[in-house]
């Protein structure tokens, strides 16, 4: 439920989607059973072209975490917005400008229906 009046509402987003620098194809996990009867699972492009905005969040420290020889290594958590009614989810990949993201969590219930957003980190 958003506590922002529709018409103001209405003008924040018009001035967001000024915001949207970039385009972004979204995909998701398509499993498809081989005729030996096990699991083939590949990427399947779920929309295509959504106006998006990579922000970069920082890093952090905590189940993205990963131990590389022995030392701690952070991982690098980005924020991505879209217009609002796009539909993300969690476990959905991102691509845009050149990069892969992975869906960690969707934060849209903290935008009062202006945008949607999530919080990435990128795979490559």
């Amino acid at each position: 439920m958003s506590f922002v009046p529709s018409r103001m509402r209405s003008v924040i987003q018009r001035a967001v989607e000024r915001f949207f620098n970039d385009t972004a194809d979204i995909y998701v996990d398509a499993i498809s059973i081989t005729a030996q009867g096990g699991q083939d699972i590949s990427e399947a492009i779920y929309k295509a072209g959504v106006p998006f905005r990579v922000i970069m969040a920082g890093n952090v420290a905590n189940t993205t975490v990963g131990l590389v020889g022995e030392q701690v290594t952070l991982t690098n958590i980005y924020k991505g917005i879209a217009p609002r009614g796009t539909d993300i989810a969690i476990n959905h990949k991102i691509v845009t400008g050149g990069h892969k993201y992975s869906v960690i969590a969707n934060t849209s219930e903290l935008t009062d229906d202006v945008f949607e957003s999530v919080v990435m980190e990128r795979q490559s």
